[in-house]
């Protein structure tokens, strides 16, 4: 069937109508990507009152297209989403989805995807410099934004205020963490960035005071910058924070974006013992074939 212009391959629901109230028990629908399992009340009117939780849960779903055939038009997001979450929403009818809205996103993946319309990542692309021809990106993201390889999180809904103790962006320009709260209805940011630049790195150094230096292995060194990003999402204000304050989100950066670093240097380390034992066992194998009559 066709919901708007949602498709799902199977809907089962029991629903029951009074003058007052819409009550939905055990509504299931199979989507081409996912599934959705609702169940609550629906006041009928203005003036009634909403309480309907549920489960989404999406596979390698198009953003964009789940976006637009919901009915919701286009939200300036392209990429490839996996979803896990419980969501509820509860209160008045005339507050709106958003304001309503609680929940769960215990798994968030957006794979090979554009923003169009973040003024955060924009600005922080003009503030560190960086010249378009690094912007690289897939030849179908060609429209002016964002482009990104990978955003990973997970996050808490109170009443339309979204709250996440970690998120993960990597990008071709650069790779970032953070955590904050996001107010989903009135569209504001308070949220605190770790980025990472992969390029323009001599103008950083020179151009931004307050530059962090983590070192990996023993001649490498990364550079990262922080900010505190808040205001309206039209028109957001970024400031650079000191290294000292950025510690939580440094044992964030470190976790989720410098293992691979560890797991080489421990192959390494291991192929350079597996090569030392295996010479030591064949120099005293010589050796005991030399002793022989």
């Amino acid at each position: 069937g066709i919901w708007r212009k949602l498709e799902f391959k199977r809907l089962n629901a029991e629903m029951k109508f009074s003058e007052k109230n819409i009550l939905i028990k055990n509504a299931q629908a199979e989507l081409q990507t996912g599934d959705v399992s609702l169940s609550g009340k629906i006041g009928r009117g203005r003036s009634g009152k909403i309480n309907v939780s549920g489960k989404i849960n999406l596979e390698n779903q198009p953003i964009d297209r789940l976006i637009s055939d919901a009915g919701f038009g286009d939200r300036g997001v392209k990429g490839t989403l996996t979803l896990n979450s419980s969501v509820m929403i509860d209160g008045d009818i005339n507050n709106g989805i958003l304001k309503n809205l609680s929940g769960n996103l215990d798994k968030v993946v957006i794979t090979k995807g554009l923003l169009k319309n973040s003024r955060v990542f924009l600005k922080i692309l003009d503030l560190l410099n960086i010249p378009d021809k690094f912007r690289a990106r897939p030849p179908d993201m060609r429209e002016e934004g964002f482009y990104f390889e990978n955003i990973e999180g997970t996050a808490r809904i109170n009443k339309g205020i979204l709250k996440t103790e970690e998120f993960v962006i990597k990008s071709p320009v650069f790779n970032a963490v953070g955590s904050g709260e996001e107010n989903l209805y009135n569209e504001t940011h308070n949220i605190r960035l770790l980025v990472q630049p992969l390029t323009n790195i001599d103008f950083i150094i020179s151009h931004i005071p307050i530059v962090g230096r983590i070192l990996v292995g023993d001649n490498e060194t990364l550079f990262t910058v922080g900010y505190d990003v808040k205001g309206s999402w039209s028109k957001p204000d970024l400031s650079i924070v000191p290294m000292e304050n950025l510690k939580g989100l440094l044992g964030v950066f470190k976790r989720a974006l410098l293992t691979p670093y560890k797991i080489i240097e421990d192959i390494n380390n291991a192929a350079k013992s597996i090569k030392k034992t295996t010479s030591e066992e064949t120099g005293n194998n010589e050796s005991s074939k030399t002793k022989q009559p």
